[in-house]
């Protein structure tokens, strides 16, 4: 795991969290300091992984769309932010531990690829927790 903190001149602006398996890389988690979201900040912060990573495969999970959620309105506001950020729908949901999951990349990604990069995170037994939907 790496972690990528992001930074501007008044300091600690986010942080990513990334996995890194050979030409693949899942942004595990990515946070904005809430006193610093809608600036930008998170926009330049994908903008600049993607150019740094040019032979990397970026994906990441989101919850899937669901109107009865209880947070229905963020779900689908963090899925509009990546989409208008250059990501796209890939078509592949997984269960991670309980949650289920929609995949969204900025390349073309393949079920298979996502459940390499799952076996490398939690080894051999990784089908446990983590179900195709």
């Amino acid at each position: 795991m790496i972690l990528l903190t992001i930074q501007e001149e008044s300091g600690f602006a986010g942080f990513f969290v990334l996995a890194v398996c050979q030409d693949l890389m899942l942004v595990d988690y990515f946070a904005v300091a809430a006193g610093k979201r809608d600036r930008g900040i998170g926009s330049q912060a994908l903008g600049l992984l993607r150019r740094r990573c040019p032979g990397k495969k970026i994906f990441l999970e989101i919850e899937t769309e669901d109107a009865s959620a209880e947070n229905a309105a963020q779900r689908k506001k963090r899925k509009l932010f990546y989409l208008r950020n250059g990501m796209k729908e890939t078509g592949i949901c997984w269960r991670l531990f309980g949650v289920e999951m929609e995949i969204l990349s900025f390349s073309d990604l393949s079920r298979e690829e996502s459940a390499r990069m799952y076996a490398f995170l939690y080894g051999r037994f990784w089908f446990l927790p983590i179900r195709p939907v």
